[in-house]
């Protein structure tokens, strides 16, 4: 073990158990094999000198207030704790997501070997094949498992610990009980595999009718919002300058009937442009989150769309500024 391990090692005993735990779990379902203590001490480590070095630059060179920065350096260490850990538990969706799409393929090969008069280990070790990427892996440790003297059943339950998916528990649980009640085995394979790939089919029809909530959760989060959000912004600028430019004697306001104000609005319109910023970035992240559940059943699927409708949004925003501007000033010219 090198020093740099057991610096990692040492920094991740800050971290509590179930934490570790749970982590342990993400980098196996992610196919990492690596040492749950040095992977989390090095993100505890660095997310530590980070947040050092932000608080001396925000404190010391950018004078900023005590308050906003223990926010930031709050922030900024929960983030670097929890963004590999999201990237990881992403990989181990897809990498799950994979190994159901090969699933019925793998079982459908398996029992043709069967019937070509395999034994149920010899038919398992020759399917493995290296387009089921993650379940080769698997397919061919259940065959050396089997083979070496554990029972079948056995060796496909512990297919299940390295890769989290649903349908697979499901799958290996239906095939255990058929092996153990005695049932044929190719002829269970067969028809869990063909049953698999009409639940697919069903869910690939379900996603495609519920794609439109997507889309209209999209075009508003990312189109509609920071649209009416430069506009309004830009509006309040222009009011509060104009407010502050006009000198009206109060006694030309007792002339007038109706009560009217021509004061600057309570609100300055900094504030109100990074209230805008900061919905957007809330906005982005919900609708994504959104847009995940309503398309897989799963929130963090819609991670992947947090960056795009950013981008959009910001980009919109921003844009939509300097067209207003600009086709308020050409209109000012006439």
């Amino acid at each position: 073990m090198t020093s740099i391990s057991r610096l990692y090692r040492s920094f991740s005993r800050l971290a509590p158990k179930g934490y570790k735990k749970s982590t342990r779990k993400i980098l196996v379902y992610s196919g990492k094999e690596k040492d749950v203590d040095e992977w989390i001490g090095k993100y505890i480590l660095l997310g530590l000198v980070l947040s050092f070095v932000t608080y001396v630059f925000f404190s010391f060179v950018l004078m900023i207030n005590a308050t906003l920065t223990l926010v930031t350096v709050v922030v900024l260490f929960s983030m670097i704790q929890i963004f590999p850990r999201l990237m990881a538990d992403l990989m181990a969706g897809k990498r799950s997501t994979f190994v159901e799409e090969v699933l019925p393929d793998a079982l459908l090969l398996i029992s043709s070997n069967m019937r070509s008069g395999m034994t149920p280990d010899r038919a398992i070790m020759l399917s493995a094949r290296a387009e089921f990427g993650p379940l080769e892996t698997e397919i061919r440790n259940v065959a050396k498992k089997a083979m070496s003297g554990t029972r079948l059943d056995t060796a496909l339950i512990d297919m299940t610990k390295s890769i989290k998916s649903e349908i697979l528990d499901r799958t290996i649980n239906l095939l255990v009980q058929g092996l153990r009640s005695g049932g044929e085995f190719a002829s269970l394979l067969e028809q869990v595999a063909l049953d698999i790939k009409d639940m697919q089919i069903l869910r690939k029809e379900v996603r495609a009718s519920v794609m439109m909530y997507s889309i209209f959760i999209m075009i508003a989060a990312g189109l509609g919002a920071p649209g009416l959000f430069a506009v309004s912004t830009y509006l309040i600028e222009q009011i509060t300058g104009m407010s502050a430019g006009l000198d009206i004697p109060p006694m030309a306001m007792s002339n007038v009937p109706l009560s009217f104000s021509f004061s600057a609005p309570p609100v300055s319109p900094r504030f109100l442009f990074y209230f805008a910023l900061a919905c957007m970035f809330l906005t982005s992240i919900f609708a994504s989150l959104i847009m995940g559940m309503i398309q897989s059943a799963k929130a963090k699927d819609g991670l992947k769309y947090i960056p795009i409708l950013m981008l959009m949004s910001f980009g919109l925003f921003f844009l939509a500024r300097g067209a207003v501007s600009s086709v308020m000033s050409s209109m000012a010219m006439f």
